[in-house]
């Protein structure tokens, strides 16, 4: 039943995985060692398992590729380096941590992956800014107060949507009476996190806390290659300020090492 209709990622021909694909007809897709996996998204293993899922593919990849050439066409002002260059001075002024806080439930998965990528790329040779993820509005309730009242540790950067009045459903008159709340009305749930967003982020500029707003103008594939291309970018331009290598974890590989030597001793 699987001739034909098998596909396998791997790194090598002569896996068992790779060698069952083989003598079923299947597809082989080989897997470049140098890619890390926080940066494998546009590889195959991201490609194939975001198709499966449901992820328009070409327009992810379209993004990504057009955000990567105005990067080419215009390093200097680009907002991937800015940034990097951003962090690299929060850092220098004593700023330990980055939160980072996306507007949107779809995007609520992103900032596991911000974190990794940010973690795992550039906490070396004693240097490094924490990741902390959250998501908007939802942690406005959890960590806000924290942020605004607490001390005065963390960078902060914002994603917000930009609201599209025409073609999002609004609040009728009668369920803003029902909520008690007649300012609701004619609002969209997308118009009103983004209010939410804007108050917040005004709020930390009059506290003169340090934040920076990324605007979307719409949510889907095509802006969230963009998106994903412009933190890879700018975690790798990172690296190069702090003078780190932005693609090994070399310390991740003294645990693996040490795990394997304890289960060779057994438990």
């Amino acid at each position: 039943p699987l001739k034909g209709r098998l596909w396998v990622l791997s790194e090598q021909n002569n896996t068992p995985l790779a060698q069952l694909c083989q003598n079923q007809d299947g597809r082989l897709l080989r897997l470049d060692k140098a890619i890390g996996g926080r940066y494998s998204a546009f590889s195959p293993v991201g490609l194939l398992i975001g198709g499966l899922a449901g992820i328009d593919v070409y327009n992810l990849t379209r993004g990504a590729a057009m955000l990567l050439n105005t990067f080419i066409a215009g390093p200097l002002g680009h907002d991937a380096l800015q940034h990097a260059i951003g962090s690299a001075f929060a850092q220098k002024e004593g700023l330990a941590s980055e939160v980072f806080m996306p507007y949107s439930k779809q995007l609520a998965l992103l900032p596991e992956w911000w974190a990794q990528l940010w973690a795992e790329s550039l906490g070396k040779e004693g240097k490094g800014i924490t990741p902390i993820k959250a998501l908007g509005p939802v942690d406005q309730h959890s960590q806000l107060q924290l942020y605004l009242d607490g001390p005065a540790d963390k960078l902060y950067t914002l994603m917000t949507i930009r609201p599209n009045k025409t073609q999002e459903e609004a609040l009728s008159a009668t369920m803003a009476g029902l909520a008690n709340t007649p300012i609701l009305k004619g609002l969209s749930a997308a118009c009103l996190t983004y209010m939410q967003a804007t108050a917040t982020k005004d709020i930390f500029c009059s506290l003169q806390k340090p934040v920076r707003e990324l605007t979307l103008k719409k949510l889907d594939a095509f802006h969230l290659g963009g998106v994903m291309m412009h933190f890879m970018l700018a975690t790798a331009l990172l690296g190069v300020i702090w003078r780190v290598n932005p693609f090994d974890q070399p310390a991740i590989e003294q645990v693996k090492l040490k795990t394997k030597a304890y289960l060779a001793e057994g438990c």
